[in-house]
């Protein structure tokens, strides 16, 4: 079958690393890149081994000027909703990074767009893609535990990779919440399969942070079904990190899903501790969010993360942000997709 033809906006630090994993696609043909700065492209020419790929200052005559399929959106949040109309109009699919927008009334617009148009509009959530995620997914699904009622999340990194202290991220005093903690927060929803109802959160920034505000976050979580999570998160950890995912129990009447170090398995009411089957993916992370995106379009389906459905974990993350600012719980109507304090 064809392989559909990629434009990828946004060459930068993780733009590079998103260049490496769509090269991996044998179901994609990168055929354009672009980038406002000339640097980033000039740094992004090696990665591409030789390959024909037209190169642009110029996003939207990127999109004008190139015959394709789907543009990859590397590109800060608040300019996903502007770009993804853009490419829309030029008939094309969209896969944007996480989050969805940078404030929550432009992302409720850009799902609103989403349903308005047929192209597949795609939130990349990568974390999904995984065969552990996928272990704990198929446990949760099967009872194996009974339901799940209680969720215990604990996630730790000292993370000192990204310069956090300029740039669009360094507007944001919750900044854990907004760029990590998304990541979890649609992890729940997808093992639940529930709807979250409220959030009751902190954002706090230890003595020894580095990060300018907002390096770790503490939050109570609520879902539809009266299942609840307690989760608690800190990117300027000091000690022993956890993985990515972080250590994580999801507890029902029989025992414990539980996913520690990466590794799924149950943990039985009798203490007896049984590691789940991994099932091998073809492709994972970010190449697996282009997949499903190439898949659903070529399925006549929306894609796993589409704009709608990335809505109600974008919802779960501004509810926390508003929380933490308020200092009370956040009610969240993921029918009106708002969000209200509760007095």
């Amino acid at each position: 079958m064809k392989a559909l033809k990629i434009i990828q906006i946004g060459t930068g630090n993780f733009g590079k690393i998103w260049l490496e994993y769509v090269l991996q696609v044998e179901e994609a043909e990168l055929v354009a890149v672009a980038d406002v700065d000339p640097r980033n492209l000039e740094e992004a020419r090696p990665l591409l081994q030789g390959r024909n790929v037209t190169f642009y200052n110029d996003p939207l005559q990127a999109m004008r000027e190139t015959e394709a399929d789907i543009v990859l959106l590397v590109t800060p949040p608040h300019t996903h909703l502007e770009l993804t109309v853009a490419a829309a109009e030029q008939g094309l699919h969209v896969l944007m990074e996480k989050p969805i927008a940078g404030e929550l009334a432009e992302a409720i617009k850009l799902a609103e767009f989403a349903r308005t148009t047929d192209r597949r509009i795609m939130v990349n959530q990568n974390y999904r893609w995984r065969p552990e995620i996928a272990a704990v997914k198929a446990a949760v699904a099967s009872g194996v535990v009974g339901p799940i009622g209680q969720i215990e999340w604990r996630f730790a990194r000292n993370h000192t990779s990204v310069n956090f202290s300029s740039g669009w991220r360094s507007q944001y005093g919750d900044l854990f919440l907004r760029e990590m903690s998304i990541h979890h927060f649609d992890l729940m929803r997808y093992w639940l399969d529930r709807i979250p109802v409220s959030v009751f959160a902190e954002s706090v920034n230890p003595s020894w942070s580095w990060i300018p505000s907002g390096g770790a976050a503490n939050a109570l979580l609520k879902f539809e079904d009266g299942v609840s999570a307690v989760y608690s998160g800190s990117w300027v950890n000091r000690g022993p990190d956890t993985t990515w995912t972080g250590n994580v129990r999801l507890i029902g009447s029989l025992g414990a899903i539980e996913l520690t170090n990466d590794v799924p398995s149950i943990a039985w009411e009798d203490g007896r501790q049984e590691q789940l089957a991994m099932e091998p993916m073809k492709y994972t992370e970010l190449s697996r969010s282009l997949y499903e995106l190439i898949s659903a379009i070529r399925e006549n389906r929306e894609p796993a993360t589409n704009a709608g459905d990335n809505l109600l974990s974008w919802l779960t993350v501004c509810a926390a942000a508003e929380s933490a600012v308020t200092g009370v719980p956040v009610t969240i109507d993921a029918a009106s997709a708002s969000i209200q304090t509760i007095r």
